[in-house]
């Protein structure tokens, strides 16, 4: 079972995700006692709030998660699922502090169309190289 973690949110949504923040995700984990309970990270999501994918990736245990998924975005901007390099989220930064933390499930492509996915390959493995990944 997986839960993702969703985009913010107006305040007069008629409804509300479950997790978007990481004291909501701290909530599930710590009441959700399963080895076949992990979290699914999307990046862009967490690059629209205030501790932004640097405070997401320092307050998990990578151990808990079991997917990254992959879109561009703004910064404190809405939710986009934009290409890579589109927006202006750092890939290469992101997987050095993802991979960093001993991240040992899979990464997913999470924007536009099976072709616009496939094209971005290259792209995100270049990025995830930068950062000293071992691909």
């Amino acid at each position: 079972m997986r839960l993702r973690d969703l985009n913010k949110e107006p305040a007069d949504a008629e409804m509300h995700y479950l997790a978007h923040t990481i004291e909501e995700w701290r909530y599930y984990f710590e009441r959700i006692q399963s080895p076949c309970f992990r979290l699914s990270f999307t990046v862009n999501h967490a690059h629209l709030v205030p501790e932004g994918i640097n405070g997401f990736v320092d307050a998990l245990d990578m151990d808990l998660v079991g997917e990254v998924r992959l879109a561009d975005c703004f910064r404190n901007g809405h939710e986009l699922h934009l290409n890579p390099g589109a927006g202006d989220l750092d890939f290469a930064d992101m997987f050095r502090r993802i991979e960093g933390k001993g991240f040992k499930g899979h990464y997913t492509n999470a924007f536009g169309s099976l072709d616009d996915m496939l094209s971005a390959c290259d792209y995100l493995v270049e990025e995830a190289r930068k950062a000293g990944a071992v691909l």
